[in-house]
């Protein structure tokens, strides 16, 4: 049986504004800083040609903004999947997730 080749990206959201009032943490958006870095990385991962097929990504607010302005600057847009379980995962949730893709 032939297996194939599967690459496996972490990314954290970018910087998070700590000094907008909010109602959660869950809302808690990124701060201006956060912004440009999530540009940044976006950038960086066009380039070496490791943009994904599929993101797996927290629904908190400032983890879908980090992965949407990272996406601004691809060509190809991956599939996102955002689920509400992998905020605050711990790991074994994290490990379920990518199990039932």
């Amino acid at each position: 049986m032939a297996f194939a080749m599967v690459t496996l990206s972490l990314l954290r959201h970018a910087k998070s504004a700590w000094d907008t009032p909010i109602r959660s943490d869950f809302e808690r958006p990124l701060a201006r800083r956060g912004i440009k870095a999530a540009r940044r990385i976006g950038v960086h991962v066009e380039r070496e040609g490791l943009v994904p097929e599929l993101v797996l990504c927290s629904s908190a607010l400032r983890a879908r903004e980090t992965i949407e302005l990272a996406a601004e600057a691809w060509e190809k847009q991956p599939e996102i999947r955002y689920l509400d379980r992998l905020y605050h995962a711990a790991p074994g949730v994290m490990l379920d997730a990518l199990c039932a893709v």
